[in-house]
Order: structure tokens, then C-alpha cells, then sequence
């Protein structure tokens, strides 16, 4: 599990690898998750979460830079359920996850439709066709 928690603090990612050592810039955190107590996909969306941001944000305040050191982040309050819990929670967040993802693109392509709209009438209002 990877945190971004320098100059643009908050994006979580799921590094899948089967190397033992990896190289991480200073600007990650790599959490691992033991198996039997968490799942990274768990981890991802709670660290994604209103609950979990509200920890960092509350951090920066006090920072002039927008970063949150790593013995900092040792103070973070996690919640973890039991793994059968957290595989229910993440089969109901992947499934909202993608219903979002869809959302989004019908979205942006309403925006390109509206724009596209826009030109074409300040085209033919200004070559006198309306």
C-alpha cells in the first residue's frame, strides 16, 4: 500500500509486486498489510475515506508545507474490522467505485457536448446564420 504524504498528500495506490525490496522516492509511505488482519484493497478505500483524510488535513494545518512525516503518521487511527467484514465492505465499495468511474465519464462527456454546443452557436451567431 502506497501513500503519497509530500506536496500533494493523500493519493493511495496498491503496489503488487513479489520483490522483496523496492525503492521508493521520498514523497511515499509503503504500508504492508499482514495478510490475516487486513487487505490492501481494504486499506486503499479506507485511506481514501472522509475519516482517514480528516487525520492528515488536521496534520498540515499545523505545517506550513503540505506534507505529513512519517513518524507523524504512526499517530493515525485505523479501523479495521474483522477480514470477513472487510471483504463485504470492499465488494460494496468496488461495485460504487465503478458505478462513480461511470458517472464521471458520462459527466465529461455532457461537458464536451455542452462546449461543443456553445462554439457552434457563437459560430452561427457571429457569421449571421441565426
Amino acid at each position: 500500500m502506497l501513500f503519497a504524504h509530500n506536496a500533494t498528500v493523500g493519493p493511495v495506490a496498491i503496489l503488487h509486486t513479489d520483490k522483496e525490496a523496492i525503492i521508493l522516492g521520498t514523497s511515499l509511505t509503503y504500508y504492508r498489510c499482514n495478510p490475516k488482519y487486513i487487505m490492501p484493497e481494504y486499506l486503499a478505500h479506507y485511506m481514501r475515506s472522509f475519516e482517514f483524510k480528516r487525520q492528515y488535513l488536521q496534520m498540515m494545518q499545523q505545517s506550513t508545507r503540505n506534507q505529513v512525516p512519517i513518524t507523524k503518521q504512526r499517530e493515525f487511527i485505523h479501523i479495521i474490522p474483522p477480514l470477513d467484514v472487510q471483504k463485504r465492505l470492499v465488494g460494496k465499495l468496488d461495485g460504487l467505485w465503478g458505478n462513480v468511474k461511470s458517472l464521471e465519464s458520462i459527466y465529461q462527456q455532457k461537458l464536451t457536448a455542452l462546449d461543443d454546443l456553445k462554439k457552434s452557436l457563437l459560430h452561427q451567431a457571429f457569421s449571421g446564420e441565426l
